[in-house]
């Protein structure tokens, strides 16, 4: 987008207005004192920009400033150095500076690209939506094929509640930038939210692709788990779900979307502990009165909520909402012969509701050796542990029901705690919802 370009992009830019005009006299005649005063000036802001470009190459943004604003005073009608100016600006965190700097460039070239795409995002920011996108409006009938701006003016639409507008402009610039994680997952985003026939599966469509270019990123994850939830692919949802879950067992949207997926499946237990999870977790946020469909998506949250209310889970309640609270967690996985690690423990992880159940409000745990034979469960016994023999048979039950990979065969060793000791970081339960604004760019 047009904000994240290369500085080296956009000061290469710069360069064209530093460069001296030709000259209008005749090379056998002296030029004028005019004409030297403008090619020492245009001199002086080439020497500034390759100055600039080289401190910020080398991470002083800080001295990269003071040498624009320096040279502001010598050359204050320079758009370009403007817009310049507020880049950094709004690098170093200075919105109002970068906002300010970026209205001086309009002023004084009123068909500067960039610099109108750029006010516009710091004004989207500041929460001027209507001004952002009048000025996002006229820099892309200057560049009216800049995938970026189109990226951009989506995000301002989103935020005035236009969504076709919004989506409508997230697809066009999407053609453009496949492999950009970020746009797919505001595509994918934006399609949740507008929820209209079939925006569910093609956020899905979206969201997978997201996850090619960024695997690893947990705000992804948990798009992908709320796209499945939504759609009620339950199964997909409560994958994507567990793998948020073993970075950070508290987040408050994953044990949200784990609790209403067992809630569908009357696995109540586990619907109450996840619940309760989710609103000690995020106090306000799961409750009747904050409910909307733009934001919990699937169409039976609400009633999972009233369900939560009626079952002592209610958020605000005295001594309902308990910090302490841990839905279960797999703490160990060992897995060896031919088994793929990661889908095996995908389809385990589906399991927990009812590990949940078997533990019942026992601590500890039990190691059960489960041999698979083209997916199908040959043999299933405790091999070491135990908690007490209602809790083992119960959990034993489990694993030779259990889903698993086809064309496997190997031995898998699982150890389980309700103790919620789970090594798993909690700054990942941190991370933003990405059902609100705020998970978009601009947040």
């Amino acid at each position: 987008m047009i904000q994240a370009f290369a500085m080296v992009a956009l000061l290469a830019t710069a360069q064209a207005e530093a460069a001296p005009a030709p000259s209008p006299v005749s090379p056998t005649v002296a030029p004028s004192a005019v004409a030297r005063t403008r090619a020492a000036e245009s001199d002086d802001l080439r020497a500034a920009f390759e100055q600039v470009r080289r401190l910020n190459d080398e991470g002083k943004v800080s001295a990269a400033l003071s040498i624009l604003q320096a040279a502001r005073r010598r050359h204050s009608k320079s758009a370009e150095l403007h817009w310049m100016l507020g880049v950094l600006q709004r690098t170093s965190k200075q919105m109002r500076h970068a906002e300010l700097s970026f209205t001086r460039s309009v002023e004084l070239d009123p068909k500067h690209v960039s610099a109108r795409a750029d006010l516009a995002m710091v004004l989207e920011r500041r929460g001027a939506y209507a001004e952002a996108l009048s000025s996002i409006n006229r820099a892309a009938s200057l560049s009216p094929n800049d995938p970026g701006i189109r990226a951009d003016r989506a995000i301002i639409r989103y935020r005035l509640g236009q969504f076709d507008a919004a989506v409508n402009d997230m697809e066009r610039a999407a053609k453009a930038l496949k492999d950009d994680p970020d746009l797919a997952l505001n595509h994918g985003l934006m399609l949740l939210t507008r929820g209209k026939k079939d925006d569910f599966d093609e956020a899905i469509k979206v969201l997978r692709r997201a996850q090619r270019y960024a695997s690893d990123s947990p705000v992804v994850q948990l798009a992908y788990a709320q796209a499945n939830l939504a759609a009620k692919r339950n199964k997909a949802a409560l994958a994507a779900y567990d793998r948020v879950l073993d970075r950070s067992p508290k987040q408050a949207w994953a044990n949200w979307g784990r609790g209403l997926v067992a809630f569908r499946s009357k696995d109540f237990e586990a619907a109450r502990v996840y619940g309760a999870v989710a609103r000690s977790a995020a106090p306000g946020i799961f409750t009747l009165a904050a409910h909307s469909r733009r934001t919990f998506f699937s169409s039976d949250a609400k009633a999972y909520l009233r369900w939560l209310d009626e079952h002592g889970t209610a958020a605000g309640k005295e001594g309902t909402s308990s910090l302490g609270v841990t839905a279960p967690s797999l703490s160990r996985l060992t897995i060896a012969g031919g088994c793929r690690r990661a889908p095996t423990k995908a389809r385990l992880n589906t399991e927990r509701g009812r590990i949940s159940k078997c533990f019942g409000s026992n601590n500890g745990s039990v190691e059960v050796r489960v041999a698979l034979t083209d997916g199908a469960v040959s043999e299933a016994e405790k091999t070491a542990g135990g908690v007490t023999k209602g809790v083992d048979l119960c959990v034993l039950e489990v694993m030779k029901r259990a889903s698993y990979p086809p064309k496997a065969t190997c031995s898998i060793r699982l150890t389980w705690s309700r103790t919620g000791e789970t090594g798993g970081s909690s700054e990942s339960s941190k991370m933003p919802v990405p059902s609100q604004p705020r998970a978009l760019p601009g947040r």
